[in-house]
C-alpha cells in the first residue's frame, strides 16, 4: 500500500513540518514562493504595475519637456486685440487704470501665460505711461475669442489718460509642460 507521508522537510532549515504547511513554523520560510499568501509575491504584484506606470509617466513627461513647441513670434499676427476700453478704479496699491476687452486667437495653437502690454496716451497723443502684465492663468483657446482684463497702478491724474493701445507681446504654447 502506498502511504502518504505526514510530514515534509522545510527547504530552508531542514526541520520536519506538516504537509499542509505553507510556512515553516520554525524558521518562517515560505515553502512555495508562488503562494498567494507569500507577502513578497503580493508586494511584487502590487508594486510592479505601479513602478511600470511611474516609468511610463516619467518618460512621457521628459519627452514633453524637451519637445519642440510652437513659438509665439510665428503666430503673433494671428493673435490680436479686437476691442478694449479703459476704466479707472482702486486696487490694494492705490489708484489703478484697468483695461478690459476681447482678444481673438485665429491660430491653431492654444496659448497660455499671455503677456499683455498697454501704452497710455495723453490728450496730445503722446505716450506717457506703459506697463506689461503677464496673466499666468489666462488661456487663449485656438480659433476663439475671449475676454481679458489687465490693471496697472495709475501714477498720473485720470484726465491724462486720454487713449490707450493694448498688444500681446508673448505667450506660451499650452502643450508645454510646465
Amino acid at each position: 500500500m502506498n502511504q502518504e507521508p505526514e510530514a515534509k522537510t522545510c527547504k530552508m532549515c531542514g526541520m520536519g513540518i506538516p504537509i499542509a504547511a505553507k510556512k515553516c513554523p520554525y524558521c518562517h520560510h515560505w515553502q512555495r514562493w508562488l503562494s498567494l499568501n507569500n507577502p513578497l509575491l503580493m508586494a511584487l504584484l502590487v508594486f510592479l504595475p505601479l513602478v511600470t506606470l511611474y516609468a511610463v509617466l516619467m518618460q512621457t513627461m521628459l519627452f514633453n519637456r524637451f519637445r519642440e513647441w510652437e513659438r509665439f513670434s510665428q503666430y503673433a499676427d494671428q493673435v490680436r486685440i479686437v476691442e478694449s476700453r479703459m476704466e479707472f478704479g482702486e486696487d490694494p496699491c492705490g489708484p489703478a487704470v484697468i483695461v478690459v476687452g476681447r482678444v481673438k486667437n485665429s491660430s491653431q495653437v492654444d496659448w497660455k501665460d499671455v503677456r499683455f502690454q498697454a501704452e497710455f496716451f495723453n490728450p496730445k497723443g503722446d505716450m506717457f505711461d506703459a506697463g506689461q502684465q503677464e496673466a499666468f492663468t489666462f488661456r487663449l483657446p485656438a480659433e476663439q475669442e475671449t475676454a481679458f482684463k489687465v490693471s496697472f497702478r495709475r501714477q498720473f491724474p485720470e484726465k491724462e489718460y486720454a487713449n490707450h493701445k493694448v498688444t500681446i507681446v508673448s505667450a506660451v504654447d499650452s502643450r508645454r509642460w510646465p
